[in-house]
């Protein structure tokens, strides 16, 4: 199966308010060899001034960066929030994060019997079946109150005793101002195509 892959955000936001630290270093590098070359050439003052120039933006970004949060960047902590819950069995914060309608898919294929109700019950069972449940983030995209986020869940499976990895795409959306997951679907486990047994398998453990 070909995954789909999310669109890279635009060269600004993502230099700017995303990743500040490269942008400051690129900055801070540009201006000392700006002030050296000025420097050299007995222009002291220019060179002064050229040097904290890109001194000065290199501080701006990386304060912008700590102030300004992208609903990028939001939408992948509240991914991070939502796999920390389910392993943690915090059903509560799992609720609070699900859209009412929300729908569960894999590799393509609709799973009706998996629904809102059923990943809170899943999440409630999970600690007593699943170990070391570590998430990380595989790519966000967002626009105009919607979202996608792509999360990397790797887990032990406490009966099988073996590590298993899958990929996960959560689709937001804003109601308000509370983002809340509208869609999951699971596009790999292991690496391979994800079928449905595994679905049949945790409908009926979260019974």
């Amino acid at each position: 199966m070909l995954l789909a892959t999310l669109p890279d955000p635009p060269v600004f936001e993502r230099w700017l308010f995303e990743q500040p630290i490269p942008t400051a270093i690129v900055l801070g590098a540009v201006g000392l060899f700006v002030y050296m070359a000025l420097n050299r050439q007995g222009r002291g003052r220019e060179a002064v001034i050229a040097g904290g120039l890109c001194l000065v933006l290199g501080i701006a970004a990386l304060v912008t960066g700590r102030l300004v949060e992208t609903t990028r960047e939001r939408l992948t902590a509240l991914s991070f929030q939502l796999v920390s819950a389910v392993g943690a069995g915090d059903s509560a914060a799992v609720a609070q994060l699900l859209d009412e309608g929300l729908t569960v898919g894999s590799g393509g294929k609709a799973l009706p019997l998996l629904d809102r109700a059923w990943l809170i019950r899943a999440a409630e069972a999970a600690p007593s079946l699943l170990d070391d449940v570590v998430p990380y983030s595989d790519g966000a995209a967002a626009e105009d109150g919607a979202g996608r986020t792509h999360m990397i869940v790797r887990a032990r499976l406490r009966q099988l005793g073996t590590p298993t990895s899958s990929l996960w795409e959560f689709r937001w959306r804003r109601t308000g101002d509370r983002w809340r997951v509208v869609a999951i679907e699971c596009l790999n486990i292991n690496g391979r195509e994800p079928g449905t047994l595994w679905a049949e398998a945790a409908s009926r453990m979260a019974r």
